[in-house]
């Protein structure tokens, strides 16, 4: 995989139940250039969420036991209305019923997906004067 530079270097948090899926989706976001900060449930991201460190964009699995990425995304927008998010998900039809996915700085990732699928879904979340 080639190396891709963006402008600024941001802060990924990737939320994902599956180990093999969180990893391979934290080296996506390292392909990109980007820092990741892993999750591997909705509590943990949380907990992240509301470190100093700060966030620059969710990543999320739709579907995940306990709190799901949709939990997660109200919880996230309650405090930053304007933090961007990719939704990863196989299948998840009550994604298009909540409206989140028809937000500013949201996008969808389907899975399985490439790493040039999930630099556009980072790009179209960030908006193309953020990526």
């Amino acid at each position: 995989m080639s190396q891709i530079t963006p402008t600024k270097t941001i802060t990924v948090l990737a939320v994902e139940d599956e180990d093999a899926v969180r990893e391979l989706l934290a080296e996506f976001l390292q392909e990109l250039g980007h820092a990741s900060i892993q999750a591997a449930s909705g509590e943990e991201a949380i907990t992240h969420l509301g470190d100093k460190a700060g966030v620059d964009l969710l990543v999320t699995d739709v579907r995940m036991p306990g709190m799901s990425g949709l939990d997660i995304a109200w919880l996230a927008r309650k405090k930053r209305p304007d933090l961007p998010i990719v939704f990863v998900t196989g299948y998840a039809p009550e994604l298009n019923d909540t409206g989140l996915a028809q937000e500013p700085f949201t996008a969808v990732l389907t899975k399985p997906f490439t790493l040039d699928r999930l630099r556009g879904a980072v790009e179209k979340a960030l908006g193309s004067n953020r990526a």
